[in-house]
């Protein structure tokens, strides 16, 4: 199989099946091959004989495929057939998914399959597995290859079939979740054991080196070329990028760890933070610079503004008092006095490098990079974790991307 590769697309395929869910899929990446059908579809097409095939250099740690579902979707399990079924020979010759992390909104969950992935089974349809307590889709369902089998030829990972089984609901009508305290974790149940998580020997989940450009655009313009026309500029990644670190500056302290970072669950005062931190940072010519002063200003409105930008916050109002009680900004007429050196520079011994790759997945602008530690003893950077880091571009201003989510995880 070539080792060619291409942005998966969006498609509508019919489901088959009264369980089965409907919807749009899509896939991080695809293997391209002349004469030959990789598309995410083939995961879901009732063929065994057919596989969704990553198109990422390395074992694809980290690629993944997105599926719509319509909101209030309770999905209660599925059916996986891990690795390219068409022929024992391809089988061995190709890459298998041991495990698999599934997400949607805050619940997520871990599908342990080496057993299946691991040795070809004559006959095998695939293996359905059913969840100890069902996710309640928010409108799109994530499922990551997180762990690999390697083949002896090839270094693609495929999948012959993934469909995701469940019945639709209403906001008055899903389950109840048995863990009161609102904890996202699902557990699976598997035979003869309950896999509720990964280690380093995994891979890491949201890692995606290189598959879209440095520079906005993907892997189809940069062979041909041409300009993506969602292209991201320097700026606007350095200004993502900086909102993505301070947040995890604020929220990680001093040493490196594993979040999750979503901009519903951000308090005021750290949207505050943030928000201080953007005020100083000069990148916006609505913030007014007083250089005899040495102070910023800009009228209420104009930061009631920014914060919805930046958060889509429920109360830009309380977000400019919070800036005003505990970072130094005071109330001069109708304009606000800042402090211009901001608060958002402390020293810290681990931090957000700018994005090794940058675009767009399934409608959201994805950032990832790493993040980095300073050695002061060999005077060199180390890069010690990943971070992947969601936003939401304004539907009506295409200059507007709103923070989303940040995840940061071990290598």
């Amino acid at each position: 199989m070539a080792a060619a590769f291409a942005l998966g697309c969006i498609i509508v395929h019919p489901v088959y099946g009264a369980s089965e869910i409907a919807g749009y899929i899509m896939a991080s990446s695809v293997l391209y091959e002349t004469g030959y059908d990789y598309g995410p579809w083939c995961a879901m097409d009732h063929d065994i004989s057919t596989a969704w095939t990553e198109g990422m250099e390395g074992p694809g740690y980290g690629q993944s495929l997105f599926f719509e579902t319509d909101p209030y979707t309770v999905i209660t399990g599925g059916t996986i057939c891990p690795g390219f079924y068409a022929s024992e020979d391809l089988f061995y010759k190709n890459n298998a998914p041991t495990r698999i992390y599934i997400h949607t909104g805050t619940q997520e969950a871990y599908l342990d399959v080496t057993e299946y992935a691991s040795a070809y089974q004559e006959g095998f349809s695939g293996f359905h597995f059913l969840f100890d307590e069902p996710l309640v889709s928010d409108g799109s369902v994530t499922m990551t290859i997180v762990g690999v089998r390697s083949g002896w030829k090839y270094d693609d990972t495929c999948i012959s079939e993934l469909r995701l089984e469940g019945y639709q609901a209403s906001a008055d009508t899903v389950p109840v979740r048995s863990d009161s305290t609102g904890t996202p974790h699902v557990s699976l149940v598997l035979p003869d054991q309950d896999y509720d998580g990964f280690d380093d020997t995994v891979g890491n989940p949201f890692l995606n080196p290189d598959g879209i450009g440095g520079d906005g655009r993907g892997p189809d313009e940069i062979a041909t070329g041409t300009a993506d026309p969602e292209y991201l500029d320097e700026m606007t990644q350095l200004k993502l990028t900086n909102i993505a670190n301070q947040l995890y500056r604020l929220h990680s302290g001093e040493y490196p760890e594993a979040v999750t970072i979503r901009a519903g669950e951000l308090y005021s005062y750290s949207r505050a933070y943030i928000l201080n931190w953007y005020q100083s940072s000069g990148n916006d010519s609505r913030i007014i610079y007083n250089e005899s002063r040495d102070w910023n200003y800009a009228s209420e409105q104009t930061l009631r503004t920014i914060a919805q930008e930046l958060f889509d916050t429920p109360d830009p109002d309380m977000d400019v008092r919070t800036l005003c009680d505990y970072f130094g900004a005071s109330r001069e007429g109708d304009r606000i006095r800042l402090n211009a050196g901001g608060n958002g520079w402390n020293d810290r011994s681990y931090f957000l490098e700018d994005p090794v790759s940058a675009g767009f997945i399934y409608g959201r602008t994805l950032l990832m990079g790493n993040v980095m530690t300073y050695d002061a003893d060999t005077g060199t950077y180390e890069k010690v974790m990943v971070y992947y880091a969601y936003f939401n571009q304004d539907p009506y201003d295409s200059h507007i991307f709103r923070f989303d989510e940040l995840y940061v995880t071990e290598r």
